[in-house]
């Protein structure tokens, strides 16, 4: 498996996992879906701000993707981060999600503006709740029944990660 740098060829593929996770109820809170022109635009964004995209390619197919970028507003949270990683739904529990989170973090721990990186999970995500508490983020806090889903009351749960700054 290879983790790479995302291209803009690439944004059907991220386009499509994203799709797919947006599909499913206990995932994430999305509701939508996104087409490729969206994640086109997205990646230049990501590139123009120096945020990166990885994604996980076998045999050249992508079996996943993950990015940093700002949290929220950069003036008010100030070395802020927050991460994605998905994964389709062939790929998981493979190392993919592992491998990709891998590449994000040394990417932030070499980017000396990164101080914390948060995400927030869907509390019924145990996979991506895993992954991120096995990389080293701490539960700081959780917001439960704030979205309704497929029918379903769902709720969010925080994780950050901080990296030793001097």
């Amino acid at each position: 498996m290879l983790i790479r740098p995302a291209q803009l060829a690439d944004a059907p593929a991220i386009t499509q996992i994203y799709n797919w996770a947006s599909a499913q109820p206990a995932l994430n809170l999305v509701t939508w879906q996104e087409n490729a022109a969206d994640r086109e635009t997205w990646l230049r964004e990501q590139n123009q701000a120096g945020y990166p995209v990885f994604v996980a390619e076998e045999d050249g197919q992508v079996l996943g993707w993950a990015a940093y970028f700002q949290f929220v507003t950069p003036a008010i949270y100030y070395g802020t981060v927050e991460n994605s990683v998905y994964v389709d739904p062939q790929a998981q529990g493979k190392g993919v999600g592992s491998q990709l989170m891998a590449a994000v973090l040394e990417h932030a721990e070499a980017n000396d503006y990164v101080r914390t990186m948060i995400t927030y999970i869907v509390d019924e995500n145990y996979g991506s709740l895993a992954l991120h508490l096995k990389l080293g983020f701490v539960e700081t806090g959780r917001m439960p029944n704030i979205h309704t889903k497929a029918g379903k009351r769902l709720g969010l749960v925080h994780l950050q990660r901080d990296f030793n700054r001097d």
